[in-house]
C-alpha cells in the first residue's frame, strides 16, 4: 500500500468523522419528533430501539438515510419555487439534496466503521 493511498484513507476518514455528528443529529432528531407527534417517552424509545436496529443493517441504513434526505430536497425545492420558478425548484431539490446525501453517507460510514 503506498502512502498516497494512505494519505487517502485518512482524508476520507477525516471527512466522514466530521459529518458523523450530522447524522448522530438527523438520528436523533427524528426519534424526538416521533415521540413529541404521539405524546410519549415509551413512542420515543421504541422508534429508538427500531432504528438503532434498522440502521445496523445495510439496507436499512440506505432507507434510513433516505428518510433523512427527503425532507431536505422537499424544503430546498420550496425554497426554489418560491425564488423562481418549477425549474428553479427541480434544481434546488436535486443539488440540495444531493449535498445533504453525500454528507449523511460520509457520516454514515464513520459510525459504521467504528
Amino acid at each position: 500500500m503506498s502512502s498516497r493511498d494512505v494519505r487517502r484513507g485518512v482524508t476520507r476518514a477525516g471527512w466522514n468523522k466530521s459529518h458523523s455528528d450530522w447524522y448522530s443529529a438527523h438520528f436523533v432528531m427524528l426519534c424526538v419528533l416521533i415521540g413529541v407527534v404521539f405524546t410519549s417517552w415509551w413512542v420515543f424509545l421504541v422508534a429508538l430501539f427500531i432504528f438503532s436496529a434498522l440502521e445496523t443493517t445495510s439496507i436499512g441504513g440506505k432507507v434510513m438515510l433516505w428518510v433523512y434526505v427527503i425532507p431536505w430536497a422537499m424544503i430546498l425545492g420550496a425554497i426554489g419555487a418560491a425564488i423562481g420558478s418549477i425549474p428553479a425548484a427541480c434544481v434546488f431539490a436535486i443539488i440540495g439534496g444531493g449535498i445533504v446525501y453525500v454528507t449523511l453517507e460520509s457520516g454514515r460510514q464513520y459510525l459504521h466503521d467504528l
